[in-house]
């Protein structure tokens, strides 16, 4: 594949595609949303740090980028996320409280999604 690509764009010249591919590379970031709309007033609300308890075992995280309505008491965010949150908290202790910054950052933090 590498030579029919080199052949293509770079008259056979394996090492200058790569070059370019290397030049041409941009690191994909994540953008978080700054607004969500609340599912239950549809109010647009800002999405900031916020906590979240997950599962029946309560284990709340901290600093989740959450839209909170406090006039429908919900909390509005990624849908993925807040399942692999889920998943997270059935593997903990239940009571446990703990940042998602910490979690993210932690080596130690093995749990399977």
């Amino acid at each position: 594949m590498l030579a029919l690509k080199a052949a293509l764009w770079t008259n056979g010249n394996e090492q200058k595609l790569v070059e370019r591919a290397i030049g041409a590379y941009v690191e994909q970031t994540n953008q978080l949303p700054e607004t969500a709309t609340c599912s239950g007033c549809h109010r647009t609300l800002p999405v900031k740090p916020t906590t979240f308890t997950a599962g029946q075992s309560k284990v709340t995280f901290l600093d989740v980028p959450l839209a909170s309505c406090e006039e429908c008491n919900t909390q509005t965010g990624s849908l993925f996320l807040m399942a692999a949150l889920e998943e997270i908290a059935e593997q903990m202790e239940p009571g446990t409280v703990v940042s998602l910054t910490d979690l993210l950052s932690s080596n130690k933090a093995d749990f399977v999604l």
